[in-house]
């Protein structure tokens, strides 16, 4: 499950080494770096902050560039587990963002969760 990125690593150690959408086992192979507030909607692309979690390649490449909580309740959906709670902190610490687009982005997901 370890992969040469010691930031990816702490990423799946926080993560339990599960994908944030379905909740399966990353392994190196599979592992790739989920922009929650996507690059196309003004996220930023860079490694250590906010808005990096850890993603399947499926869950990634399915996602796009679309609504993370809508995402997150399609894969529920089909029975799979996306990470909730973790979900809330990466939003709730990207609504405190410095960039504009990202902390709008974070408050409409938390709205769309209800929270």
């Amino acid at each position: 499950m370890l992969c040469k990125d010691t930031y990816l690593d702490g990423l799946l150690k926080g993560q339990e080494g599960k994908c944030i959408w379905c909740g399966c086992e990353i392994w190196k192979d599979n592992i790739t770096k989920e922009h929650l507030c996507p690059t196309s909607q003004g996220g930023r692309g860079r490694t250590g902050g906010d808005n990096i979690a850890i993603a399947c390649k499926m869950c990634n490449r399915n996602r796009k560039s679309g609504s993370a909580v809508s995402f997150a309740r399609s894969v529920e959906a089909e029975g799979k587990t996306p990470n909730w709670e973790l979900l809330q902190k990466h939003f709730t610490d990207l609504s405190r963002s410095g960039v504009r687009r990202e902390r709008e982005y974070a408050l409409k997901q938390l709205n769309h969760m209800n929270i």
